[in-house]
């Protein structure tokens, strides 16, 4: 993480990292912080990994979870709080508030 101001490396976070500095996922392809301050991480692979920061805790989505394909390219978020993710299986909407996944395809 850098600080916004002077664009400092603050606090370093990888997949070898031990306790909080940890991250469950290598292979990210973007990652978008919501109207909340929570970051939404779109993997490669792992699906949609949802980081609570300051909590210090992950929650991973998968197509286990309803989404077309682990292999997400990026995320972004509406007006309404649903996450839009491009992934290579078509579009998904993921409502956050329901947890409830929407693919489109065409």
């Amino acid at each position: 993480m850098a600080h916004p101001g002077n664009r400092k490396i603050t606090e370093r976070y990888w997949t070898g990292g031990a306790g909080e500095f940890q991250l469950p996922a290598g292979d990210i392809h973007h990652i978008h912080e919501d109207q909340a301050g929570d970051f939404w991480l779109a993997t490669n692979g792992n699906g949609l990994i949802h980081w609570k920061r300051q909590e210090h805790t992950f929650r991973q989505y998968t197509r286990a979870d309803g989404l077309s394909s682990n292999v997400l390219h990026a995320v972004y978020e509406d007006g309404y709080g649903n996450l839009w993710i491009s992934s290579a299986r078509g579009i998904i909407r993921f409502n956050k508030r329901h947890k409830t996944v929407q693919t489109f395809l065409n």
